[in-house]
C-alpha cells in the first residue's frame, strides 16, 4: 500500500513540472520554466510565446520558428511573423504572403493570403483582394470572400462586418442566423493576424483544382522588392568644379571634373539606408590667369540614404547625405606638386532606375585647412553621376 501512494506521487510531481511556461530572464531574453520555476529550456530567444498543441512559438533574429519542450526546433526560424498551432495547422508569414503549416513544417495552405487567423471548428478566417472569407483545411474556400472584417468561428457561428459597417453572426455554410447587431458589442481576440498590403491574389479554377495567381498592386509598398539589402556600386560622374581660395578670395573655374566613385551600402529598410563608406577620386583641370595644371582628390565619405516609394516598377527617388576626410594633390605648372587635407561634404538627388542602375546630380564641397598657414581653401564640384549597385 505504502509503495503505491509513493508511485502515484511521484508521477503527478513529473507531470506537473512538465507544465511550461515562457519567462524573461536577467539577460532580457525569452526561456521557458516549468511550474516549479526552474529554468527548463534556455533563455536564448528574443520572444517567446505559450505552448499550443505541444508547440511553442519563439524568435531569433526576427524570424519566428517552432519548439518542442525539449528546446528542440521543430519547425526552423524562418518566418517574419507566425501564429499558434490550432487543429494542427499554423498560420505563418513568408515576408510578403502567408499560408499555413504543419506541425512538421511542411506547407499544407499555400502563402497567397493578406491576412489570417487560426483554425477553428474546422474553419479558418482569411483576406484576399481585400475582403475576408473562411477556408477549411484543405485551403477550399468554404464561406467567399466578400466581407469587410470577421471574426474566428466558436460554437458553430461567426460574426462578419457586411457593407455598411454592421456585423451579423453566419454559420459555418455562410447563411446568416442573427439580426444585425452593433459593432460595439463585438469583442476583441487575442488571435494572431499576419497582414500584407502589397500583394492581392487572384483564384484561378483549372477543372476541380484552384490556382493563385499573385498580383503586385501596390508599387509604393513593394519597395523591399526593389532596393538591394546590402551591395557593392560603381559609379562614374562628369561635372563641372570651382576653387576658392578665402584669404586671398581668388577663383579658377574647371570645365573638367569627371569623378571615379566605389561605395558599400546597406539598407535597414526598404526606405533607409548607410553608407559604410564612400571613395571618390575626383581628378580636376583648373584654368587661372597665373597658373593652371591638375588636381586629384581621394575622398573617403561615410553617409546616410533615403529612397521614396517606388512610383514606376522599381523608379524611385533617393537622396543620400556623406561627410568624410579628403586628401587633395595639386600639380601645377609654375608652383609645382602642393598637398592638401580636410573635410569633405557631398549631398546627392537622384532617380533609382532599376535595382541595379541609378542616376543623379551631386554636390561636393571640400575644405582645406593648409598647415603652417592661415590659407583656407575650398573646392566645390557640381557633378553628373551614373551609377551601378552588384550585390544582394
Amino acid at each position: 500500500m505504502t509503495t503505491m501512494v509513493i508511485t502515484i506521487m511521484a508521477v503527478s510531481i513529473c507531470s506537473y513540472g512538465q507544465e511550461l511556461r515562457p519567462v524573461r530572464g536577467q539577460n532580457y531574453r525569452w526561456g521557458f520554466v516549468d511550474e516549479t520555476g526552474k529554468n527548463i529550456i534556455p533563455y536564448k530567444y528574443d520572444i517567446a510565446r505559450e505552448f499550443s498543441e505541444g508547440l511553442a512559438r519563439v524568435s531569433i533574429n526576427d524570424k519566428w520558428g517552432y519548439i518542442d519542450k525539449t528546446g528542440y526546433a521543430v519547425v526552423p526560424f524562418q518566418y517574419s511573423i507566425a501564429g499558434d498551432f490550432s487543429e494542427g495547422l499554423a498560420p505563418v508569414c513568408n515576408i510578403y504572403r502567408y499560408g499555413f503549416i504543419d506541425k512538421t513544417g511542411k506547407v499544407i495552405i499555400p502563402f497567397i493570403y493578406q491576412k489570417a487567423g487560426v483554425f477553428y471548428d474546422g474553419l479558418a478566417r482569411v483576406k484576399i483582394f481585400g475582403k475576408w472569407g473562411f477556408i477549411d483545411k484543405t485551403g477550399y474556400a468554404v464561406i467567399p470572400f466578400k466581407y469587410k472584417d470577421a471574426e474566428d468561428f466558436s460554437e458553430g457561428v461567426a460574426q462578419v462586418k457586411i457593407k455598411g459597417g454592421q456585423w451579423v453572426f453566419i454559420d459555418k455554410t455562410g447563411k446568416e442566423v442573427s439580426k444585425n447587431i452593433s459593432s460595439e458589442t463585438i469583442t476583441e481576440t487575442n488571435n494572431t493576424q499576419i497582414s500584407t498590403s502589397s500583394y492581392d491574389v487572384i483564384l484561378i479554377k483549372d477543372g476541380e483544382e484552384i490556382k493563385a495567381q499573385v498580383i503586385e498592386h501596390n508599387l509604393s509598398k513593394k519597395n523591399k522588392n526593389c532596393v538591394k539589402n546590402t551591395a557593392f556600386g560603381l559609379d562614374m560622374g562628369l561635372g563641372g568644379s570651382f576653387y576658392a581660395n578665402h584669404n586671398t578670395r581668388t577663383r579658377s573655374t574647371t570645365s573638367f571634373a569627371p569623378a571615379l566613385g566605389i561605395r558599400v551600402m546597406h539598407h535597414f529598410n526598404p526606405y533607409f539606408g548607410i553608407d559604410f563608406f564612400k571613395i571618390n577620386w575626383i581628378t580636376d583641370v583648373f584654368y587661372s590667369e597665373m597658373d593652371e595644371g591638375w588636381t586629384m582628390r581621394l575622398q573617403i565619405m561615410p553617409g546616410i540614404r533615403g529612397n521614396s516609394p517606388a512610383f514606376f516598377k522599381c523608379m524611385s527617388v533617393y537622396s543620400a547625405f556623406r561627410l568624410g576626410y579628403g586628401m587633395d594633390f595639386r600639380l601645377a605648372t609654375l608652383s609645382g606638386v602642393s598637398h592638401f587635407e580636410g573635410l569633405c561634404l557631398e549631398t546627392e538627388l537622384g532617380l533609382n532606375l532599376t535595382p541595379t542602375v541609378f542616376a543623379g546630380f551631386a554636390y561636393n564641397c571640400q575644405k582645406y585647412f593648409v598647415k603652417g598657414t592661415d590659407s583656407k581653401v575650398a573646392m566645390h564640384t557640381f557633378s553628373f553621376r551614373l551609377g551601378f549597385n552588384f550585390g544582394k
